[in-house]
C-alpha cells in the first residue's frame, strides 16, 4: 500500500503557457521521493494501483516534444491540446511506457486493482471550428468517437473496442 502524495507543480500560468510542469511524489514523512519534469505538457488526471502510476498529459504549447520526459510525446510531439498517457513506476518515478493515440483525443485511464491491466478511453477531439456554433454539442461540433483500449502493465495492447460516437 503506497500512501504517498502526488503534487503537480506548473511553471508560469499554472503550467499552461508552454512551460514545463513537475509531478512530485511526497512520502508520508514529507520527504520528496521523486520528481518528474514534463516539457510543454501538463500532468492532469492520474490513476494508480500496485506499483503502477498512469498520468494523462495535456500538451500546453506549440511543442515538438522533448525534455526529460517530453511528455512521452517524442517522435515529433503532439498538436496543441492533445493528450498522451505515460506509465510510471510509482516507487521510483521511472517512465515505463507511453501511449499517444493516432488522432487528437482526450484520455481517461483506470487501472485494475492488481495493476495488471490499464484501461484507457480515448475520445477523439475533432476540429472545434468544423461545425458552426450552435449546430453541435455546445457549439463545438461533433464530440468525436470513443475507443476503449486495454494494455497490460508493460504497455502492450491487449485489445481495443470502438464505443461509437459521442
Amino acid at each position: 500500500d503506497d500512501s504517498s502524495v502526488l503534487l503537480i507543480d506548473g511553471h508560469g500560468s499554472m503550467g499552461w503557457d508552454g512551460e514545463s510542469s513537475n509531478l512530485i511524489n511526497i512520502d508520508t514523512d514529507g520527504t520528496e521521493r521523486w520528481r518528474v519534469t514534463f516539457e510543454d505538457s501538463r500532468p492532469m488526471m492520474t490513476a494508480s494501483a500496485a506499483d503502477l502510476l498512469v498520468v494523462n498529459l495535456v500538451e500546453t504549447g506549440e511543442s515538438t516534444g522533448g525534455g526529460q520526459h517530453g511528455g512521452g510525446m517524442g517522435g515529433g510531439g503532439m498538436g496543441q491540446g492533445n493528450s498522451a498517457l505515460v506509465a510510471l513506476d510509482l516507487v521510483s518515478g521511472v517512465e515505463l511506457w507511453t501511449f499517444t493515440p493516432d488522432e487528437p483525443a482526450m484520455l481517461r485511464a483506470q487501472i485494475s486493482e492488481d495493476g495488471s491491466i490499464v484501461y484507457v478511453v480515448a475520445t477523439t477531439t475533432p476540429d472545434m471550428g468544423s461545425t458552426p456554433r450552435g449546430q453541435g454539442d455546445h457549439g463545438f461540433g461533433s464530440q468525436g468517437v470513443s475507443t476503449l483500449f486495454a494494455f497490460d502493465r508493460f504497455g502492450d495492447l491487449l485489445w481495443s473496442l470502438e464505443l461509437g460516437d459521442n
